[in-house]
């Protein structure tokens, strides 16, 4: 397998064609050997529900010990790997474990609350919706945040197929109208920021307005994940016309504003 047409990547991390095809290689590789692990598969695919969906399509389409089929993977002119029968009862115990509960940080506005058993609240954040549960003793204080924007740290544990943020201390939560942007989105590729921006958000009339009057972001939109996705563009748009020119050519306030992208971004399209 390869890629049909060159393709050309604005960053040295390659296309998405040729990432996909690499870590796919990787996987393979690594499933190959014995004592595999879910640690080391992690490093390859670090997101764990992606990787649990990649490893059932590995699973279903590796050959059995009984199976008179085999089945043989090359890779832009590698050494071809042969799937060993063998290791199917290995990745079907790797996909068979429970992903692990795990510490996360949520931004976002509270805008849905449940009060009956299931005590659970919805949080619209730059990832998309999360649904939250919480204990008995903190109701009051979740039903003051309602409608707010906050931060709230707990533990995400996995619930009927999908993952729900838990909380049981009201120390938990921390009113935040400040997100802060920590990658930029070129060409679907996020890149890592060398600093971090902050974002001031309000919440009016059904519609986020977000800005940064230093860098002269504004965004107005109805769904926090929009919201990001729309600054980190206008963020991507100030670099290319400040950084990716020649420098004589802007004003005084021009070049002020490329010193701070450089800063914040950097100076090379990498």
């Amino acid at each position: 397998m390869q890629i049909g047409d060159s393709q050309v990547g604005i960053t040295e991390l390659g296309t998405l064609g040729e990432r996909a095809i690499c870590a796919t290689n990787e996987l393979i590789e690594a499933l190959s050997h014995k004592d595999v692990s879910k640690e080391e598969l992690g490093e390859i695919i670090k997101d764990p529900h992606r990787l649990n969906k990649v490893l059932k399509e590995f699973y279903l389409m590796w050959p059995d010990p009984q199976s008179k089929r085999s089945l043989t993977f090359g890779f832009s002119g590698k050494v071809e790997e042969k799937l060993n029968p063998e290791q199917k009862e290995v990745i079907q115990s790797l996909l068979h474990k429970p992903v692990e509960e795990y510490e996360k940080k949520v931004f976002g506005r509270v805008y849905e609350l449940r009060v009956d058993k299931n005590r659970r609240i919805q949080i619209d954040t730059p990832e998309g919706p999360i649904d939250c549960n919480f204990t008995a003793d903190i109701e009051e204080d979740i039903k003051d945040i309602i409608g707010n924007i906050v931060t709230i740290r707990g533990v995400m544990k996995p619930f009927k197929g999908k993952f729900v943020l838990s909380i049981d201390s009201e120390a938990s939560i921390e009113r935040n109208p400040q997100y802060y942007l920590t990658s930029i989105k070129r060409d679907e590729i996020e890149v890592k920021l060398k600093e971090e921006v902050p974002i001031d958000i309000e919440f009016e009339d059904d519609y986020y307005i977000a800005s940064n009057d230093d860098l002269g972001l504004l965004a107005v939109q109805p769904k926090m994940k929009l919201l990001i996705e729309e600054l980190k563009g206008q963020l991507n748009v100030l670099w290319q016309e400040y950084v990716l020119v020649d420098e004589e050519e802007l004003a005084p306030s021009g070049k002020d504003l490329r010193e701070m992208l450089i800063s914040i971004v950097g100076a090379q399209n990498v």
